[in-house]
């Protein structure tokens, strides 16, 4: 059993090699279905050098534990949010691919602007082995307002983004097939974008003014498929993550 503490990670590009290799489909297409075979692996986030953001796996998979170095992704000006989406398994080359999202709050020459970043991340585990890695995919920039001090919102659905800062008086809605992105307005007269928060169903509300979305700000109610369903008033909770209930100052 191979066993490595986080801190001790392999050199980047390494490949994990587990013993006991078990098989990926069940037996012999006997019994109930398998997990994925990243279902005991878990990819962790922190900060680097010169505003890179460094990548590892760990946990434990074809019977060994152990965790290997992956890379960075940036460098960028300041992260302002971060996001994972859930893994498509494809059976017929034993690979799991996920997008990773990251928001950039510090782009440009005046370290104010708002990027995104997308990356695609993939778990290979043909032959025996497990080989993790992410490519950069695209960049595009957000009508946004950034900044050190900006505090970034972010969720989303099956479909979609949602992403704003609380420099800003508009959030934006981003098709994730087409990256096309469409200005969420707020209140009139304009206020500030005060939170971004979701349901399991794939609804979302961003809110404009009051004190966040907890106490009393309010604006529009998106369904799963991106449309317009009136307004809320309040936040939205889901089993992932909780919901920020902090009062902005």
């Amino acid at each position: 059993m191979l066993t490595i503490c986080t801190r001790g990670l392999l050199a980047a590009g390494s490949m994990l090699l587990f013993a006991a290799a078990l098989p990926l489909h069940g037996e012999n297409g006997v019994g109930a279905a398998p997990p994925p075979p990243d279902a005991g692996l878990y990819t962790t986030y922190e900060l680097g050098s010169s505003n890179t953001v460094i990548w590892g796996v760990c946990g434990s998979v074809f019977g060994g534990d152990g965790c290997v170095r992956g890379g960075s992704l940036g460098p960028f000006g300041k992260v302002g949010a971060m996001m994972e989406t859930s893994a498509f398994f494809d059976m017929s080359t034993d690979t799991v691919t996920r997008w990773i999202y990251v928001v950039d709050i510090g782009s440009g020459s005046a370290h104010n602007g708002v990027r995104l970043y997308v990356y695609k991340k993939t778990d290979a585990f043909a032959g025996g082995k497990y080989v993790p890695s992410v490519t950069s995919v695209t960049n595009i920039p957000l009508p946004l307002v950034g900044g050190n001090i900006a505090k970034c919102f972010m969720a989303a659905n099956f479909g979609f983004l949602f992403i704003g800062t609380e420099q800003s008086q508009q959030a934006v809605k981003i098709q994730k097939s087409t990256l096309a992105v469409t200005d969420i307005g707020g209140t009139i007269p304009p206020t500030n974008v005060t939170g971004i928060t979701a349901n399991n169903y794939g609804f979302v509300t961003v809110c404009f003014g009051g004190n966040g979305c907890f106490a009393g700000g309010g604006g529009p109610l998106y369904g799963p498929d991106g449309s317009p369903k009136g307004t809320s008033s309040g936040l939205m909770l889901n089993s992932i993550t909780g919901a920020d209930a902090v009062v902005l100052p």
